[in-house]
């Protein structure tokens, strides 16, 4: 069997090359909205000091902006460390290295902070707890 991207290089062959050319173009169009959704930005200049990767040219960081909005909707714990507010990651339970089942992952909003804390509970569980009363 060939490598995937010979497979993937041959598949590609049957289309003419400014289709294809467009058709990555798209691709990674539709892989930035993704990484922004899931809490990445992308960058321009190499970031120093910081977690990143790097896709089609540019530098993708963690961005926390988005995490504001849930803070509108729900009442997130104050982090037990440095009392910045807390925000909840997904964690895969079908990871294989998620041998004790996982679901969620308390993070603090703060960068200087280290606090992580797992959970068994799932990010619907900890929202519906979570749930701000209307007035």
């Amino acid at each position: 069997m060939k490598p995937y991207y010979l497979q993937i290089a041959h598949m590609l062959s049957a289309y003419h090359p400014d289709d294809v050319i467009a058709g990555i173009q798209a691709w990674l169009e539709g892989v930035e909205i993704g990484m922004h959704r899931q809490g990445w930005k992308p960058v321009i200049e190499k970031p120093i000091n910081r977690e990143y990767f790097e896709l089609g040219g540019l530098y993708y960081i963690e961005d926390k902006s988005h995490i504001k909005s849930h803070h509108e909707m729900f009442v997130m714990p104050p982090c037990p460390q440095c009392g910045e507010t807390l925000y909840l990651q997904y964690i895969c339970t079908k990871d294989k290295t998620n041998k004790v089942g996982w679901q969620s992952l308390w993070l603090c909003t703060n960068d200087d902070c280290s606090y992580k804390e797992y959970s068994l509970k799932s990010l619907n569980e900890w929202y519906k707890e979570l749930k701000k009363k209307e007035a």
